[in-house]
């Protein structure tokens, strides 16, 4: 157990554990060597997982017996670092949380949605600046995923997770479209 923490109820793993259990099931790291792995595959595009988040999980999934630490000396530092590996314990875990069907079963409501819902109460004068705001996060996140994704069709089909990432990366380019149609038709609805 580490250090200042009890062991309490089971919890259920969050997004930052599963990536976390993930990237430790491909071999052992340290949390920075964790947290790099992640932004190499822009996690922060596909999951709610921030650094902090993914230490947090480290002392939750030592807690519940997922991980092991083990202290290894650092060639580049010559300090000692600890390093995670994951656990019988953990791979069934992970397997078992990748079953779940609560995966297809629940749908997440976007920020954008919220504020749609309410806009007719905001000012003229903010509504407008809250659209043409949203417009050029969506035409910057295009260009961005457009990018991403010329270079995902670079990579060798059989390239760990590239054709996944690639359908992903489209399904996202479609949605921006989308929405931004959707940001037409609110303009013309706010016009009357």
């Amino acid at each position: 157990m580490t250090a200042g923490r009890r062991p309490g109820p089971r919890r259920r793993l969050t997004d930052a554990d599963l990536v976390t259990l993930v990237i430790l099931l491909r071999g052992p790291a340290h949390g920075h060597a964790i947290w790099n792995r992640l932004a190499e595959c822009d996690v922060e595009d596909w999951a709610a997982v921030s650094r902090a988040q993914v230490y947090y999980s480290l002392g939750k999934l030592t807690d519940q017996g997922l991980i092991r630490p083990t202290r290894d000396a650092s060639p580049d530092t010559r300090r000692e670092r600890c390093t995670w590996r994951i656990s019988p314990k953990g791979r069934r875990a992970l397997t078992a949380a990748l079953s779940s069907p609560h995966w297809a079963e629940q749908r997440v409501v976007p920020p954008f949605m919220t504020w749609m819902a309410l806009s007719e109460l905001s000012r003229p004068a903010a509504r407008q600046r809250i659209l043409d705001g949203r417009q050029r996060f969506l035409e910057e996140e295009l260009a961005r995923k457009r990018e991403t994704l010329t270079d995902l069709r670079r990579l060798p089909p059989e390239a760990e997770g590239a054709q996944v990432a690639i359908l992903m990366v489209d399904h996202v380019i479609r949605q921006s479209a989308l929405e931004l149609k959707l940001l037409d038709g609110l303009r013309d609805l706010f016009a009357d």
